[in-house]
């Protein structure tokens, strides 16, 4: 890969960095406006006590129980958060792809979501697989894919994503109905892939045909 293939990918993986961070600290920030809200509640309540109502114990306990269901909710994103900001720590250590592919699914379901489209792992999944590889490369190549199938889905859709071990190789599917209509950029997107792919000592191969991409394979 030439000096300008290997900056094209720097940047792609810093956009990545950016778009997984902001996801997650927009759902931190909803978490905080929900157990601020409650919060209001409840001093609200408290200072209808102070002035001789009496304190609605079931209002109290709702709202409790909701900021206790925000803080946990809060925990798992910052936990998320954490894991795939250490992904970047190595550039190369044993990836376990099951707990991986795991991981960045739960990362972009935000994106899915917000295209109305749904992201399923089949089971089962194999026992073991295990690569030696850069976990931060890894993800960034499952979320491009992601991407990809996303921007080539239509709303109410599901994309599959499923891991195979075959003679030491393992293989990363994507497959999905496809779209009614060509979408534009999806070429792009396969180059993109495919030259972040060659990068990590991998292989992708995508089925398009007219701008319609149904299906999309990483083997390493």
């Amino acid at each position: 890969m030439n000096q300008t293939g290997i900056q094209n990918c720097h940047e792609q993986e810093l956009q990545f960095f950016g778009a997984i961070s902001a996801s997650l600290s927009h759902q931190l920030n909803n978490v905080l406006s929900i157990i601020n809200e409650n919060a209001g509640l409840l001093s609200d309540m408290l200072a209808a006590a102070e002035q001789g109502f009496p304190l609605d114990a079931a209002k109290i306990d709702r709202s409790t129980q909701r900021i206790a269901k925000q803080v946990n909710r809060g925990a798992g994103y910052i936990s998320r958060m954490n894991q795939f900001a250490h992904s970047v720590d190595e550039t190369e250590q044993t990836v376990d792809l099951n707990v991986m592919l795991a991981q960045i699914v739960s990362l972009c379901q935000r994106f899915a979501s917000l295209r109305k489209v749904a992201l399923l792992i089949e089971e089962p999944a194999p026992a073991e697989a295990k690569i030696q590889a850069c976990s931060f490369r890894l993800q960034h190549l499952v979320y491009l894919c992601i991407d990809l199938a996303l921007a080539g889905s239509d709303q109410e859709s599901t994309i599959q994503l499923s891991l195979a071990v075959t003679e030491n190789r393992h293989r990363l599917s994507l497959h999905w109905p496809g779209s009614a209509t060509a979408k534009t950029g999806i070429n792009e997107k396969v180059t993109v892939a495919r030259q972040m792919a060659q990068q990590s000592g991998g292989e992708f191969e995508a089925t398009v045909e007219a701008g319609k991409a149904m299906s999309l394979t990483l083997t390493f």
